[in-house]
């Protein structure tokens, strides 16, 4: 086995967190060798940090370890789930993308929705962000530009270095009955907040609210001692003018939902 260097946490979470933009790239490529004509099913997608390049059982033998193991915790982060979310927006923005199937769901592998330790199940990040995800299912993609800095990744596992990657990612979503939008922000900054200033056009909502995953750590996680580090964060702001650009500061390593609304709820 050759040598092989664990990375810094923080250099495998910035790489990972580009791994979107490499999926888009990749999406970019096989749908120009088909012209346009691609109509892609993906089969079986997860996220998953590993501390060692190679999988063999659980274990490999790395610089003279041969009991290590893959540090599965990782799996739980709220970075992983990060990734998740912007997987996610990925392939509901694609309209070549007609299905995308997740691998495990409940398990003590991998990077499940809820894992099972000291006699409980216990919720993992990614749970909460598909507790999210799930109410857009029926509902109308549309556009929604960002203009945004990046950042320079590092390298991480098969995914390579990347200039440029954006500090936000996002999606925009319509009710089928038209009288919500919903705007999905990821900050994939794991240092900084991010003040994003947002335009809506065509769409005047008479409440708004905000939900938002966040964490003390990026690499934070729910624990059979700490089940509830990491959840969802409900608030209302007040109701956007039309005419001017609606402020919203995304914390850093954070999921934001922006639920607009045309009607009032008592």
């Amino acid at each position: 086995t050759p040598e092989y260097g664990v990375p810094e946490l923080e250099d495998t979470a910035r790489g990972l967190l580009a791994a979107p933009c490499y999926v888009a790239h990749n999406l970019d490529a096989v749908c120009g060798e088909l012209g346009g004509r691609a109509r892609i099913a993906i089969t079986d997608y997860s996220v998953m940090f590993t501390d060692i390049p190679t999988v063999v059982h659980g274990a490999h033998p790395v610089n003279g370890r041969p009991e290590a193991s893959i540090e599965w915790e990782r799996n739980t982060y709220c970075v992983s789930a990060l990734v998740e979310a912007m997987f996610l927006n990925l392939f509901i923005r694609r309209s070549e993308v007609d299905i995308a199937c997740r691998f495990s769901l409940l398990s003590q592998l991998y990077s499940t929705l809820y894992r099972y330790a000291d006699g409980r199940w216990i919720a993992t990040p990614q749970a909460l962000v598909h507790a999210l995800y799930n109410r857009l299912a029926g509902h109308l993609c549309v556009h929604l530009s960002m203009e945004v800095d990046g950042y320079d990744s590092p390298a991480c596992g098969v995914i390579p270095s990347m200039r440029g990657v954006p500090c936000l990612d996002g999606l925009a979503v319509r009710s089928a009955r038209g009288d919500k939008l919903i705007i999905s922000l990821v900050n994939r900054n794991i240092e900084s907040d991010v003040q994003a200033e947002i335009m809506i056009n065509g769409f005047e909502a008479r409440q708004m609210t905000v939900k938002t995953m966040s964490a003390p750590q990026f690499y934070s996680r729910n624990t059979a001692q700490t089940p509830d580090n990491i959840l969802l964060h409900e608030r209302t702001l007040p109701v956007p003018d039309p005419s001017k650009a609606l402020q919203v500061k995304v914390p850093k390593h954070s999921l934001m939902f922006l639920v607009l609304d045309r009607e009032e709820w008592l």
